[in-house]
């Protein structure tokens, strides 16, 4: 849970503006861990927290992630994105303002329509890109399409992408 860390005294760290902190200390618990600046409360007993809160409250956390996808679904697309880049162990250095929803895809020229209440995701839906996915989520390598334009891309290189497009041009 420490990790390659340094202590750090919680007062310094709110100076800098850390969001987390090392005490060299155990917390009452007996974690090893680095700690929430403003609450003082160590990660894993955070973590351990959030997930109670989360499997006693299930409608309540669905409720709020359904509304988080209508309202602010550029901070649905950056959680999402960062979630994937930890599974994947990818980079990931964006910020919720490096995701920009056009209102057209660039690929396939077809609007944006920004999910509303009560409908699933559609073609229209805005999709995050990873340019190069082997770079991962850093700036400069991410760009809003559609969903559609994400799935027809998603497994294909660009060659076959223009095999594909030019069998299907000849078949009309």
């Amino acid at each position: 849970c420490s990790g390659n860390v340094f202590t750090i005294p919680r007062k310094i760290a709110k100076e800098k503006g850390l969001e987390k902190y090392f005490t060299g200390k155990t917390c009452r618990n007996g974690h090893l861990c680095k700690r929430y600046t403003e609450s003082y409360v160590c990660v894993k007993c955070a973590k351990s927290s959030h997930k109670k809160y989360i499997n006693g409250n299930r409608e309540k956390a669905n409720k709020y992630r359904r509304d988080l996808e209508v309202m602010n679904p550029e901070k649905k697309m950056f959680n999402s994105s960062k979630n994937r880049s930890k599974k994947s162990n990818l980079p990931f250095s964006i910020k919720i303002e490096d995701i920009i929803i056009p209102e057209f895809c660039p690929y396939l020229g077809i609007p944006i329509i920004k999910r509303i209440a009560g409908i699933g995701r559609s073609d229209n839906s805005p999709s995050l890109d990873r340019i190069n996915p082997s770079k991962g989520y850093v700036p400069g390598n991410i760009e809003v399409i559609s969903d559609r334009a994400n799935r027809i891309k998603n497994n294909g290189t660009a060659e076959e992408h223009l095999l594909i497009g030019t069998r299907m041009k000849d078949n009309q």
